[in-house]
């Protein structure tokens, strides 16, 4: 089984508070991640999605920007936007109600045919994509 990394495991993992169980969860399946023992997934935009997050959250740019290319560090698989994804990704934006965000995560996860890892409830409505939940 495939497994995808939605970008809330990355910024709980990043920025994440300590005392939160879904941090200590998410730093987990980083590490797990970073011993490249099983294969993991995302998207490109991941990395946009979690600095821009960040940025958002009054992080620091510069703290923003390091996440990401401490990200493209990580024995992960990145999948890139191809057009392939991006018209799925909008016909799952036409029948479900989800952000264009969700919906290329979940195109991504379709492409790969990965189950996603997500504290993010919204990825429930979409049947074509099973949720890891987070906690």
């Amino acid at each position: 089984m495939s497994v995808y990394l939605d970008t809330n495991i990355f910024f709980l993992a990043a920025f994440g508070d300590d005392k939160d169980p879904r941090t200590q969860k998410s730093k987990e399946i980083i590490l797990k991640a970073s011993e490249g023992k099983e294969q993991y997934y995302t998207s490109l935009i991941t990395i946009d999605e979690l600095i821009w997050a960040a940025i958002k959250q009054k992080i620091d740019r510069k703290t923003a920007v390091k996440q990401g290319i401490l990200m493209h560090k990580l024995p992960i698989h990145f999948i890139p936007l191809i057009t392939s994804i991006s018209l799925r990704a909008l016909d799952l934006m036409q029948r479900y109600n989800i952000s264009p965000r969700d919906a290329i995560h979940a195109a991504s996860c379709m492409e790969i045919e990965a189950d996603i890892v997500t504290d993010d409830s919204d990825f429930d409505e979409i049947k074509e994509v099973k949720r890891i939940e987070l906690s």
